[in-house]
């Protein structure tokens, strides 16, 4: 049971690959779905596992956000690149963009805390985050099939919560962050001059 978890990080490398591939190559829409949906499943149940096995490692506290990440960019970049029939792209660029600027700031922040031997845990609402996202990835795949039914494009507005949602935990990041290294410089500050 220890290498499980990891094990299933690593294959959700190899389904970010596969992803773009289907998704390209045979441009097959169903098969790119349901891949993305079997690597969100495979990123709770690797979370689940090492939690409940206790078998949490480094590797995995950098591979498993990793992995998320470049999924999401995946899937966000041959969306927001797709036609989807009938006009238009399948998600507007915003999205990608949005997440591009943000996951950006994240790995410096990440690099400098890293430095400052800070560790930062995800919170409920980037968990939360995740989740909107991928349920609005995966309704923009299947929008062709409830399109008509609704006045206004679901899967962007679960998308835009999405966005609320990865701005708030962005800024409970910062702040806990680099907060926290503040806080002990002025101890330590305290300390010296007393």
């Amino acid at each position: 049971m220890k290498h499980v978890p990891n094990a299933l990080t690593g294959l959700r490398f190899v389904l970010i690959v596969v992803f773009v591939y289907v998704f390209w190559v045979p441009k097959s829409y169903l098969a790119a779905v349901i891949i993305f949906a079997a690597a969100a499943v495979t990123d709770w149940l690797d979370g689940y596992l090492a939690r409940k096995y206790d078998v949490v490692t480094d590797a995995g506290k950098l591979l498993d956000p990793l992995a998320d990440k470049l999924m999401l960019l995946a899937a966000l970049t041959c969306l927001s690149f797709t036609r989807r029939p009938g006009g238009g792209m399948m998600l507007p660029m915003f999205f990608l963009v949005f997440t591009i600027i943000k996951e950006f700031a994240m790995i410096i922040g990440g690099i400098y805390l890293y430095r400052k031997k800070v560790v930062v845990y995800s919170r409920f609402v980037g968990k939360l985050a995740t989740l909107f996202f991928n349920v609005g990835i995966v309704l923009t795949f299947l929008r062709p099939y409830y399109e008509a039914s609704f006045a206004f494009p679901i899967n962007e507005a679960l998308l835009y919560i999405a966005v609320v949602l990865a701005m708030i935990a962005f800024i409970q990041y910062a702040v806990k962050s680099f907060m926290k290294p503040v806080k002990e410089l002025r101890q330590q500050k305290k300390m010296m001059d007393e």
